[in-house]
């Protein structure tokens, strides 16, 4: 499939619906070719590499944004976390808009493109009955890599249209209290990006 929920370590299937709007097409992805003739594997990327390097935003570091997704994943489930973090009733605000929807945290996205794969994990997906929501949650101090960010979600989006529902991204700056609605970026960019990390590794 081009989507799975992963949560606390164990890949936990999405619901059934899900996973019939999700199921891949013939040939799926990385099966080892059936003849000589058949066209190579596609290359594997991540969201990141599509968006390329970013630059210092003022956050508190990784391990602390790891912290707060923990946090979130959490909360999400409805649980609270044992530790005190300053981002929590943003999280809380949040999560709060999202009430009938069904929450999947750390989603796996699989982005099939032309001799490429993409994957990445989307922190929050949220699937209403007419819609899906992709939430990715940031703790930067400023929005310098936020083209960065939306190559992120375009990935994540794409990925979650396979659902059959209009999609919608949220970039959530929890530490500035900020939530900025992105478009996603069409498949021919996210095609282009893919196009030029090949040229770049073929050199």
């Amino acid at each position: 499939e081009f989507f799975h929920h992963v949560s606390k370590g164990r890949v936990q299937r999405c619901p059934s619906a899900c996973q019939e709007a999700l199921a891949p097409p013939v040939g799926d992805i990385g099966t080892r070719p059936s003849s000589p003739r058949s066209p190579p594997r596609r290359q594997k990327h991540s969201s990141h590499d599509l968006a390329g390097k970013s630059v210092p935003a003022g956050g508190k570091g990784k391990e602390y944004g790891r912290r707060v997704h923990a946090a979130a994943e959490m909360l999400a489930y409805g649980h609270e976390p044992e530790e005190e973090l300053e981002e929590l009733p943003r999280i809380r605000t949040v999560l709060s808009g999202l009430e009938g929807a069904e929450l999947m945290t750390e989603v796996e996205c699989f982005l099939p493109l032309h001799e490429a794969v993409v994957r990445g994990a989307a922190d929050l997906v949220a699937v209403f009955p007419d819609r899906v929501e992709v939430h990715d949650f940031k703790t930067d101090g400023n929005r310098r890599n936020e083209d960065a960010y939306r190559v992120q979600v375009s990935v994540y989006a794409h990925a979650a249209a396979s659902l059959g529902l209009p999609v919608r991204c949220f970039l959530q700056y929890l530490s500035q209290s900020i939530t900025v609605e992105v478009d996603a970026l069409p498949l021919t960019e996210l095609q282009a990006r893919a196009d030029r990390l090949r040229t770049c590794n073929d050199i």
